[in-house]
């Protein structure tokens, strides 16, 4: 058996500056100390004894005994926890982790592999070794200095391993640290309050970007509370636009402060620069499509309705204003005169039958009256003003029709240009008024229609935005058709410029908006990878796929989508764009459909007459959903975990992998490949591998200050239960019977059992059946130790026989 004084000799040597060491080192120290003794076989009370004499801590607390039995109770209370950690084969243990862990994180990506291992990758797997798996700094980097090719060769990349990890550990350790019940004072602090309350409730160990995405959604949840005092009483867009600014520029300071807290941006090979604002651009990017789509901002939909609508009122009351009956009286003149009709049978139709020429004649007047003779004068001479303005506008129109332009009008030069050339406001009029008959037919019978003249001159605005207003009004005034029919008012032209200053100011803020969107797609591609600098370059199909997936969840449009998608296959030189657009569109999409099943899943009513791996499946994967928001490849891998540990026998291998490649969202996105599935069954059986020897070796330690055997049995077994991801067995039972039975009398254990144990039910007296079966695997341990020893000693009495002189030298 192992001697304490020894170990303790030997654990110390490997100290830098042992004389020196902080409470926390010497606490590893002595986890160590107890882990391995207890392991060796050495009885709990005698560990206790020995750490007592030989640990550093005696010294400290100055031979307080009640100070020194704390702290050991505090050491035991760590042993089943850091088993594996501490134990003496800790290096190998921890060697076969990594090389594990480097198989299976390369297995998730399509086209990846250990070889394209960098600091980002290698950091994930020295971050899960050391925050999961609890192994030291010093053995995590004495396996990587000899496992990984690139830290072999290059003694600043191991060095940048260990030391972001190390920092990424401590901010663990602050969020582990902080008390809830200690009122905040700082952004980072508020985030630590908010991550440590997130990690207990979802059982989260290392935190993904999706799960910081979580908790900064949560902080500003909490920070909107805050403001809702502040929202307008009356909505209108004006004040909506501004409270929200407001509300944004509180709200993304704060959550920037509160990121530098952040483990995850700590992580080695992550810009730490960059991850910080990846995440804020994916909050404001999230938090607005949430806002918008909220039932809370109906008041703001219902102020842009009646805005909107008030505009196209505005429109179509201007469309009436401007083709009253009198300007339908010249326009058919002017057809008239074109199909040849005399112009005194024109005025004389007009006259008798115009309800505007009727208007002047009183409808109580006499024919032959004077009254009605003066009023059918007057409307003679409207009929006659209404030829004479419809001449004058089909003479303009004529005009257009017969102008020969001086040369073509050149697209992209300045009016200042055209100037040069002797073009005038009346030339570029009449040429782009020629331009639209040349590319619409129809577009003949149109040239009196307001709606031309506001066409004509928004394209010369738009093509030659530096011509001169005045100069061009005049020109519309000596050329328009329009100008000279009824219903045209006074400031004809200048509202032509308001209307066309109105369209251009529209459709520069549409272009705004798309470019806008653009850029922060093109920002979010830039950010995808969340600051990682990740060393294979078909990722980037993965980051792509990421991006397609938020926008699908945000309801953007899938033109779009694939638009900006088509657009970043051009970009990156793809050999073809088209197809690798719609082949990452088309998996993103798949995915996010089965996110949506996943997520609106409901268990059947009635329980199944055949196992089925679709709903076994699903109802673990809507649990894990309805615990983050999300869904990722962690929770393929509890979810499948669980259901070999719960129905492993019903479901082969293959099932597993199909039921996977079939249902889960994770394995279609962009970026994946048929190596995800065995990526996940290998990782569900290492984790319960994992489980079952730290089964094997787990100790029950009695609490010193135990009360009845029915108490400290039902603490012992939530401690075991909460230990392991292992179903409760026997097995559990029958260790911590075999520790109540060392202080407790067996029928009150097994009184104990039979009420309390989780497994009661399987055994009509299970107490007395498990202890039983205690005692008979008692007995077969010492028979079996007492033949080990019988032939030892036989082989070391043949040992002597044969070789007597050696034996006795």
């Amino acid at each position: 058996m192992m001697i304490p004084k020894i170990l303790y000799q030997s654990l110390l040597q490997k100290k830098e500056h042992p004389e020196s060491m902080t409470p926390a080192e010497i606490f590893d120290l002595d986890l160590t100390a107890a882990v391995q003794l207890l392991q060796d076989g050495m009885p709990l009370k005698d560990t206790l004894d020995a750490l007592k004499e030989l640990s550093p801590m005696a010294s400290r607390t100055d031979g307080d005994a009640q100070a020194m039995s704390y702290y050991l109770d505090k050491v035991l209370d760590r042993v089943n926890l850091e088993q594996r950690s501490h134990s003496a084969n800790a290096y190998d243990l921890a060697t076969e982790s990594y090389k594990a862990q480097v198989v299976a994180y390369a297995s998730q990506f399509q086209h990846y592999a250990p070889e394209d291992f960098g600091l980002f990758e290698e950091g994930h797997v020295a971050l899960s070794l050391m925050r999961k798996d609890g192994f030291s700094p010093e053995i995590v980097e004495a396996v990587i200095k000899k496992q990984s090719v690139r830290a072999k060769n290059d003694s600043t990349y191991l060095s940048a391993v260990m030391n972001a990890t190390k920092d990424c550990l401590d901010a663990y350790r602050q969020i582990d640290a902080i008390d809830p019940s200690t009122p905040v004072e700082t952004a980072q602090e508020a985030y630590r309050l908010f991550a440590k309350n997130y990690a207990t409730r979802t059982n989260t160990i290392i935190f993904s970007a999706q799960d910081e995405q979580a908790i900064l959604q949560e902080l500003a949840d909490a920070m909107l509370q805050q403001y809702k005092n502040r929202a307008p009483v009356a909505v209108t867009v004006e004040t909506q636009k501004r409270y929200d600014a407001d509300i944004e520029a509180q709200i993304k300071p704060f959550l920037e402060s509160a990121l530098k807290a952040s483990p995850v941006s700590l992580e080695a090979g992550r810009d730490r620069d960059q991850y910080i604002s990846a995440l804020l651009l994916e909050f404001s990017s999230d938090y607005e499509t949430k806002r918008n789509l909220s039932s809370k901002r109906y008041p703001l939909t219902k102020a842009m309705y009646l805005e909107k609508s008030q505009t196209y009122h505005d429109r179509l009351n201007l469309y009436d204003s401007l083709h009253e009956d009198s300007f339908y009286d010249a326009q058919i003149a002017k057809e008239l005169l074109q199909e040849k009709q005399g112009p005194a049978n024109i005025v004389r139709a007009i006259t008798e039958n115009s309800a505007v020429a009727h208007s002047y004649i009183p409808e109580h007047a006499q024919k032959g009256s004077s009254e009605y003779q003066e009023g059918l004068h007057q409307a003679e001479q409207y009929a006659k003003e209404t030829l004479e303005m419809a001449k004058k506008s089909l003479h303009a129109e004529k005009a257009i029709l017969s102008y020969e332009p001086k040369q073509e009008l050149p697209k992209t030069a300045s009016y200042q240009q055209l100037k040069s050339l002797g073009i005038t406001p009346r030339d570029l009029y009449l040429s782009c008024m020629q331009e639209g008959i040349k590319n619409k037919p129809s577009f003949i019978l149109e040239l009196s229609e307001p709606a031309t003249d506001r066409d004509i001159v928004e394209k010369i605005c738009y093509r030659y935005p530096d011509v001169p207003r005045p100069l061009l009004r005049d020109a519309i005034m000596e050329a328009s058709p329009r100008v000279f029919l009824p219903g045209a008012p006074y400031n004809y032209v200048d509202r032509l410029f308001d209307q066309v200053d109105a369209r251009l100011q529209k459709v520069a803020e549409r272009h705004a908006r798309e470019n806008q969107d653009m850029k922060t797609l093109k920002t979010m591609r830039g950010l995808a990878s969340r600051g990682a600098q990740i060393q294979a370059s078909e990722i980037g199909t993965y980051k792509d796929g990421r991006i397609a997936m938020k926008l699908l969840r945000q309801g953007r449009d899938e033109e779009d989508i694939t638009r900006f998608l088509l657009t970043m296959a051009r970009s990156d030189n793809r050999e073809n764009p088209h197809h690798y657009a719609v082949e990452v569109m088309g998996r993103a999409k798949k995915s996010v459909e089965r996110e949506e099943k996943i997520r609106t899943y409901q268990k059947p009513a009635e329980p199944l007459e055949t196992p089925s791996f679709y709903h076994a499946y699903l109802m673990r994967m809507q649990n894990l959903y309805e615990q983050k928001g999300f869904v990722q490849s962690e929770s393929d891998v509890e979810a499948i975990t669980d259901i070999l540990l719960k129905e492993g026998k019903t479901f082969r291998k293959a099932d597993l992998q199909n039921g996977i490649a079939q249902y889960s969202p994770i394995a279609v996105e962009p970026g994946r490949d048929e190596k995800y599935a065995q990526y996940v069954t290998k990782e569900s059986e290492r984790r319960i591998k994992e489980a079952e020897d730290t089964l094997a070796h787990y100790l029950v330690i009695l609490r010193p200050d135990a009360g009845t055997a029915e108490d400290e049995y039902a603490y012992q077994m939530t401690r075991l239960k909460d230990a392991t991801i292992l179903p409760y067995s026997e097995e559990m039972d029958e260790k911590i019977g075999q520790a109540l039975l060392q202080k407790y009398p067996e029928e009150t254990v097994e009184e104990a059992m039979t009420k309390k144990s989780l497994l009661k039910d399987t055994q009509p007296s299970y107490g007395k059946y498990l202890l039983s079966r205690i005692h008979k695997k008692e007995k077969q341990r010492k028979e079996q130790q007492e033949a080990d020893k019988n032939i030892s000693q036989a082989l070391q009495r043949s040992l002597r026989k044969d070789h007597p002189d050696d034996v006795e030298s």
